[in-house]
Order: structure tokens, then sequence, then C-alpha cells
């Protein structure tokens, strides 16, 4: 009986030769691709990981219209929360889209450069105006953290080559500090700025020279 039962396993491999070899193909292709995704998902999980602890990233984040005072980031950082400040500003570019610049941080979710380089200085990059959006007649508008500000013509703007160093702007002082935000304004225009307090001052464009 055994010798009949080999002699049929036989016969059968010999006519179905090429479909066990497809069959075993498929088996090992399928096996390689699990342990492929397998894998994959690991090392991707791995390098995410690996990614948020090199740039520090967090969960939380909150905005606030008035800054925090030293109590409440001392009751934030005392409930075990580490506090740092975010800041961007969002510009308008082409065909509706808008282009948001960060400012870096040091502590939680820090900035990432895929091409080129960060800041290396606080008041390196203050902000970026389209001069075509600005009309006729309009000015560059510089505020310094200290409350002072400054217009100044578009023209006295030459144009920049590469490599180019730019135009000098504002005469840093102990005075004036240094300059926290630039805008393309109108003297039609109003300007809002808000204190570290809270205070809210609205003044007039032409009222700034």
């Amino acid at each position: 009986m055994q010798k009949v039962l080999r002699r049929r396993v036989l016969r059968d491999l010999k006519e179905n030769l090429f479909r066990y070899i497809a069959l075993a193909f498929l088996i090992i292709i399928g096996m390689y691709v699990i342990v492929s995704l397998i894998g994959a998902g690991a090392t991707i999980i791995d390098n995410g990981e690996a990614h948020d602890k090199a740039n520090k990233i967090e969960d939380g984040q909150f905005s606030v219209f008035v800054p925090l005072s030293d109590d409440e980031i001392s009751q934030l950082e005392d409930a075990g929360a580490e506090v740092e400040k975010m800041f961007y500003e969002d510009y308008d570019v082409m065909d509706g889209k808008t282009l948001r610049v960060f400012a870096n941080r040091k502590n939680i979710d820090l900035v990432e450069c895929d091409e080129g380089r960060l800041a290396e200085n606080d008041d390196e990059v203050i902000g970026m105006e389209s001069v075509i959006a600005g009309g006729k007649g309009a000015t560059l508008l510089a505020i310094t953290e200290n409350g002072f500000g400054k217009r100044t013509e578009l023209d006295e703007y030459r144009v920049q080559t590469r490599g180019g160093k730019g135009v000098t702007t504002y005469k840093i002082t102990p005075k004036t500090g240094v300059i926290v935000g630039i805008k393309i304004v109108n003297e039609e225009d109003d300007v809002m700025l808000i204190t570290d307090t809270g205070t809210i001052i609205r003044i007039n464009v032409k009222d700034t020279r």
C-alpha cells in the first residue's frame, strides 16, 4: 500500500511540477512581502520616534491673546509642563497660498529646515512683505521692541543680487531696541500695537515718520 501511495505522489509531482513550483514561488514571495512590510513599519516607527526625540516634539500647543505673566508660567511649570514662546507670521503669496515663517525655538518643537539654514540671530529675519501689493505711495514701517517706529520709502531699497547684504533700515541702539516687526503701509492705514502688559495702542500711519 505504501509503495502504491509513493508512486502516486511521485507521478503527481511529475505531472504538476510547474504548478507546484509556481505555488512555492508565490508562497515565498508572499512571506517576503509580509516580512518586508513588518520591517518597514518598524523602521518608520523607530525613525519617527528618533526624529521626535531629536526635535523635542511635544503634543500640546496653545495660543494666548495677551502674553502670560511670570506667575502664570511658573504655575504651568510647577504642574510639570515645559513652556516656550512660539512666534510665527503668515504671508499671502501667489495663487491664494500662505507662507508661514516661524521664529527659532530652543526647547520645544524645534524648527527643522530641509534646505538652506535657520536664522542665527534673533533679529536676522523680522518679516517679509510684498512690494507690489503695497501699491503706489506705500512705505515700509519698522517697529522696535521699545516702541519706536520709522517709515522708509520703498525706492530706498535697491534690488539685491545673490550674496547681497541688504540695506540698513534702522540704526539700532539700546534706547530703540531691536526691530520686532515690519509692514508695508499707506498713509490711510492704522497700526495697532500690544505692549507686554496687554495695553493696546492704536496710531495712524501718517503720524509716524
